[in-house]
């Protein structure tokens, strides 16, 4: 920072971290692997430049500070002759203020599971798997990917803060087949194995079987419905299932309010939103979206992406993106916040960013996006049978992957985990070879045909990962979200 600071820049912090990731299941397959390195950026006259690299050497981190400084100062002298010659260039604006940091935050683990041995931990997946047969023409599924991240953050302004990330992320479930036709399965994932910011406890908790013993049921008894291939076309109600419904919400809706999409930072890279301009959104005299949808954000914990600090040394705070259908707020980092600092102005809110700054590796930039997203479900307990019951014809989702456009306004999604729904019962399975396609415009789909929420008894998580910035990082989007009921979607035929 002192190398930084002596080469005539405003600002300068670095991220200095290492990753390690730990795979396991019952068949012994697995592997370990290990990630070190720093990232330095630096700001001069609004501008900034990163620099990266994985010598953790004094001499290698000042030279590679100092050429970030060159670079920005190099950069920020284009952008001054840009907007001398209203040729374009970008405006400088102050970063928003974030009070200088300074301790220690580790995330509680029970058992640290790089000082489990090997074997112990095959050996304790070898029984999970081996739960199946107990319950009948049933297979289980038991791996684990563990990673540990180690990350010390320091700026120019003073800050110094170090912390522990650990994460799992099981794949926990179970598989029903007919004994006529084993290539006809049933998978149910267990409830409560979402990916969380834990330890090796997760395999050691002692409902495990009787989770496993629930998932069982619930794929036996899906296992009796016949399976179908819907190769019609047109419009159907559609129940998402709490975990369908969060992808939703993790590929369209969040991405939809980041910052960074919104003032054009990723216009030549993952896309912008169809809230731009976000002033219309903010300022509309009837809500964006259906009076049904109330969304926030969060970076606690047990949440696989809790922080103490995020990557601009903010400390994260919960906050609310769309109350009863109007936008009122967007992701921000210290660079998007002050593009919003009128809107809260007008509301009473200090100006501060809510603490999205991310990296997906220790020599990756910081870009916004890092929270957890939670739909909140309706207040009274609606169960997934009863979002269903008046449906003649239509279909219930429990999984569901999502392919949205760079705007985001509209997606293909497919689902072959779920059902075919007629006179309010269940008919028949979809074939996950053959699954079934859906076209959805954003705006609708989150408006107009959202005609019912599910209860907190219907709530789930989904756990995608959305790829930010130039170079590609590839960073983990949560969303907790209850079952959800649209009307008129289209049901179409892909090539």
């Amino acid at each position: 920072m002192d190398a930084a600071l002596q080469s005539d820049v405003e600002f300068a912090d670095i991220r200095v971290g290492t990753q390690r990731q730990y795979d396991i299941s019952a068949a012994g397959m697995g592997g370990l692997s290990s990630a070190v390195g720093y990232s330095v950026r630096v700001r001069a006259q609004g501008t900034w430049s990163v620099k990266h690299g994985t010598a953790l050497t004094t001499d290698a981190v000042t030279s590679t500070a100092r050429e970030a400084a060159v670079t920005a100062r190099n950069a920020a002298a284009v952008n001054a002759t840009l907007r001398r010659t209203k040729l374009g260039g970008l405006d400088t604006l102050e970063l928003a203020p974030a009070p200088v940091v300074t301790g220690e935050w580790h995330v509680p683990v029970e058992v640290d599971p790089f000082t489990v041995p090997f074997d112990d931990t095959v050996r304790l997946c070898e029984s999970l798997a081996g739960l199946g047969p107990r319950f009948g023409h049933v297979g289980t599924l038991a791996s684990v990917r563990w990673t540990t991240e180690t990350i010390v953050f320091a700026s120019t302004d003073g800050s110094l803060v170090t912390q522990t990330l650990p994460r799992a992320i099981p794949n926990f479930g179970a598989v029903a087949w007919l004994p006529s036709s084993t290539g006809d399965t049933v998978y149910v994932a267990l409830a409560g194995a979402e990916p969380a910011s834990r330890g090796y406890e997760i395999v050691l908790a002692t409902d495990l079987p009787d989770r496993y013993r629930a998932a069982a049921e619930e794929a036996i008894r899906l296992r009796e419905l016949p399976i179908t291939t819907f190769d019609d076309v047109g419009r159907y109600p559609i129940v998402f299932g709490g975990s369908a419904f969060a992808a939703l919400a993790a590929t369209i809706l969040s991405p939809a309010l980041d910052g960074d999409r919104i003032f054009g930072f990723e216009a030549d890279a993952s896309g912008d939103s169809f809230l731009v301009p976000i002033d219309d959104a903010l300022h509309a005299a009837t809500p964006a979206f259906s009076p049904l949808l109330t969304m926030s954000a969060h970076r606690a914990l047990p949440s696989p992406v809790a922080v103490g600090w995020d990557d601009d040394g903010v400390t994260p705070e919960p906050y609310t993106l769309i109350e009863h259908g109007r936008v009122v707020d967007v992701h921000t980092t210290r660079d998007t916040a002050p593009l919003m600092a009128e809107w809260y102005r007008q509301r009473n809110q200090p100006m501060r960013s809510h603490g999205c700054s991310v990296t997906a590796s220790p020599t990756g930039a910081p870009v916004g996006g890092g929270s957890h997203v939670v739909v909140h479900p309706a207040s009274t307990t609606i169960s997934n049978e009863s979002l269903w019951r008046d449906m003649t014809h239509g279909f219930f989702m429990r999984g569901l992957r999502v392919n949205p456009s760079p705007t985001l306004s509209s997606a293909a999604a497919s689902s072959g985990y779920g059902l075919e729904i007629k006179h309010g019962k269940p008919i028949a399975r979809l074939n996950p070879y053959e699954p079934l396609r859906i076209s959805v415009a954003a705006r609708s789909l989150f408006d107009k045909q959202m005609v019912a929420l599910g209860g907190s008894n219907t709530v789930g998580t989904g756990f995608e990962t959305l790829s930010k910035s130039m170079p590609w990082q590839r960073l983990w989007q949560p969303a907790t979200a209850p079952a959800a009921r649209c009307d008129n979607v289209d049901v179409i035929k892909w090539s």
